[in-house]
């Protein structure tokens, strides 16, 4: 797990960027899936010694579907994306779970595990970088050809912390972790998200938020060796 939200970081690389139009874009809801295949534009994300966890594709009443069962594993998926925050926002997604871990705690390395997580990554700005981020990022670049992302928000379904927690990853220092649902909210029920992207890039970073460059999913539970199933569905980016 020490090396996993380095290889989340290294991931949102993968895929060359869409530049897009400001107008709301349907990440995931627009069209049924073809069952048992992966959405458009989205690739999966593994990490190198963990068992990935299992995603599943489907159609429920024709509204597309993604669906992880995590059992003391780790993997994700992740959408390539060039989107600025000033012409989109918001992002909207609906989630539910089947349960919170016991063991799992904000910030903590053998707790940092959650039942959905959405990430937003967010494109590097050389400009805006100090000497020392300069030298770290252009080997980075020299190693796997491009820049990593300047940050990475996560909003995560929480299990020992109420909605609002925050907290840096213990992993990587320019990975925010975001509370938006956990102690005391339901469970096995869908519920609807809608959150103001630069309002919480500003919280987590005290930075104007740069373009977004990913969109990831992840459901995991490799350190604490939990269970839990996760459903995704209309996730999208929308202009004001």
């Amino acid at each position: 797990m020490g090396m996993r939200c380095g290889y989340f970081v290294l991931g949102l690389l993968v895929l060359l960027p869409v530049r897009l139009h400001a107008q709301p874009i349907p990440l995931l809801g627009e069209h049924p899936l073809v069952e048992g295949q992966p959405p458009t534009g989205w690739q999966p994300l593994t990490f190198s010694g963990r068992e990935p966890t299992q995603y599943h594709f489907l159609n429920d009443k024709g509204r597309p579907l993604v669906c992880a069962d995590a059992k003391g594993s780790a993997s994700g998926l992740i959408y390539r994306i060039d989107a600025p925050v000033e012409q989109y926002p918001y992002l909207a997604w609906r989630w539910r779970i089947s349960n919170t871990y016991e063991k799992a705690r904000l910030g903590q390395r053998d707790g940092d595990d959650f039942p959905a997580r959405v990430y937003i990554s967010f494109a590097y700005q050389p400009e805006q970088a100090g000497f020392g981020q300069r030298i770290q990022y252009e080997g980075y670049r020299l190693i796997y050809g491009e820049y990593p992302p300047q940050a990475v928000l996560n909003y995560v379904w929480g299990s020992a912390e109420a909605a609002g927690a925050m907290a840096v990853s213990p992993y990587v220092d320019n990975s925010m972790m975001l509370v938006v649902r956990g102690r005391g909210d339901v469970t096995d029920q869908w519920l609807e998200e809608r959150r103001d992207i630069a309002a919480d890039y500003r919280r987590a970073f005290n930075a104007e938020p740069p373009p977004i460059s990913g969109i990831a999913l992840m459901s995991d539970a490799d350190n604490t060796g939990e269970q839990a199933s996760a459903c995704f569905a209309e996730i999208r980016l929308l202009s004001p």
